[in-house]
Parts: C-alpha cells; structure tokens; sequence
C-alpha cells in the first residue's frame, strides 16, 4: 500500500476529483491549504508554491491505494499538467510500512 498526495490551487478542484475518479481511486480525503514559499530557501521545490506573501488558496488530497491505481493516477495527472500555462499540480507518493 501507499500513500499519494496531491497538492493544486483551489481552481483545479473539480478536475482533481473526476481525475481521481477516472483513475479509480475510491476513496481520498482532501482540505484547504494555503500554500508559501520562501524565496530564501536552498531547496528548490520547482515552484511548488508561488512566492506570495498571502499565500495562495490551495489544496490538498490524499488517499491510500495499490501502487497500480496511483501509477495510472500519475497517467491522469501529468496529462492535465500538460493543458496547463500556469500552476501545476503536484504529487508525491510514499511507501507504507505499517498500518492499522
């Protein structure tokens, strides 16, 4: 099992959901968020977040899924990525060691 989780602007919410329904995900939870970046920082996170003082209005999803699910999700993902000029969703993944 595994965790995905997505990060996007508040604009993208409805595709996000139809995106995770085509890529049969199930179940998935997901908040509000306001997203920083530090131009200060070292680590480049490839603009993960604009450099904003207020922030910007975002959110956040997750889910636990097979490793076969969340690879056709990434599928799905990187092909809206590819319709946008600006804002790109974000995704990562981690490996679940245990759970009750």
């Amino acid at each position: 099992m595994k965790m995905v989780i997505i990060t996007c602007v508040s604009d993208y919410e409805k595709d996000i959901t139809k995106i995770l329904e085509k890529a049969e995900v199930n179940a998935f939870s997901a908040f509000n968020i306001d997203g920083y970046r530090n131009d200060k920082n070292e680590f480049d996170l490839q603009s993960w977040f604009p450099s904003t003082r207020l922030g910007t209005e975002s959110l956040m999803f997750f889910s636990f899924d097979t490793s076969d699910k969340i690879k056709n999700l990434f599928k799905h993902l990187k092909e809206y990525n590819d319709t946008l000029d600006s804002s790109p969703v974000r995704a990562a993944v981690m490996p679940i060691e245990e759970s009750i």
